[in-house]
């Protein structure tokens, strides 16, 4: 293997082991299934470069051929994770995609006894997802910019770079483009990272805002029926308890306070 192909290699591992990292983080603070399809998917993606290192040894050339698809099966995942955000994934569609993207490569095999026609199958199903994602982006734009904000132009960089990346791979693999491709993927897994970790934050941003808006509007009518009820005391009450004036001004430090909260 060449050494700037096995620095890329390695690269890539470490990369991908980082959303591994960033992700589990994540599902275990929230418990979420969304982060729970990251991990996983950022781990078996991870696991394509690795065997390709692996691979570099002539009794192992057998291992390329996972290179494919554990990137194949990898992405599939990572897109599963992606569509999670926007809208219901079923659990039959995810079985048949992941029995697809096993027994595909398998088939091309026993065609072909070819490792690297199967490693080259799993790059054109990862082209596939890529065709998918982008597709239900476009069908669901207006709820994807809604929910993504700012973080679609990242998305739109990843696509971007991807395409041109698989056309690279697909339609002029050679030895003068390798490297560059490897670049490229590297670059989509960083990128890949900071989509997610973006939109997360992107949505967290926006949750709070609205629970901040609808719980500090309900303290607010709160506090005003209780100021309310303590004026309609006092016009009867002659001489009102000290009690209701505490009251009184209680309510208006609470109100200062709400007001506070909304300038957040």
């Amino acid at each position: 293997m060449d050494e700037l192909v096995y620095y890329f290699m390695v690269t890539m591992v470490i990369t991908r082991l980082i959303g591994v990292i960033t992700f589990t983080d994540f599902y275990y603070k929230t418990g979420r299934k969304s982060f729970l399809f990251l991990m996983l998917g950022w781990f078996f993606y991870s696991l394509a470069p690795l065997c390709n290192i692996l691979s570099d040894n002539n009794s192992e050339k057998w291992l390329y051929s996972f290179y494919g698809y554990f990137a194949a099966l990898g992405s599939l995942i990572i897109v599963f994770a992606g569509i999670k955000y926007f809208t219901y994934l079923n659990f039959k569609t995810i079985a048949i995609s992941l029995f697809l993207v096993t027994f595909i490569p398998l088939i091309v095999y026993f065609v072909t006894s070819s490792y690297g026609a199967v490693s080259f199958t799993g790059v054109n199903l990862q082209f596939i997802f890529l065709i998918i994602a982008l597709s239900l982006a476009l069908k669901k734009h207006s709820l994807f910019k809604t929910t993504a904000g700012n973080s679609f132009y990242w998305f739109v960089a990843i696509i971007s770079i991807s395409f041109i990346n698989a056309a690279g791979y697909i339609f002029y693999n050679s030895d003068d483009t390798i490297d560059y491709s490897y670049l490229l993927t590297n670059v989509i897994s960083i990128l890949m990272i900071i989509f997610f970790i973006h939109l997360e934050h992107n949505i967290s941003v926006k949750k709070s805002a609205i629970l901040k808006d609808h719980y500090s509007h309900d303290l607010g009518n709160i506090v005003q029926i209780i100021l309310g009820q303590v004026e309609v005391i006092s016009i009867y009450d002659e001489n009102p308890s000290d009690g209701m004036q505490v009251i009184k001004d209680k309510c208006y430090e609470a109100a200062e306070h709400i007001k506070n909260i909304r300038k957040l």
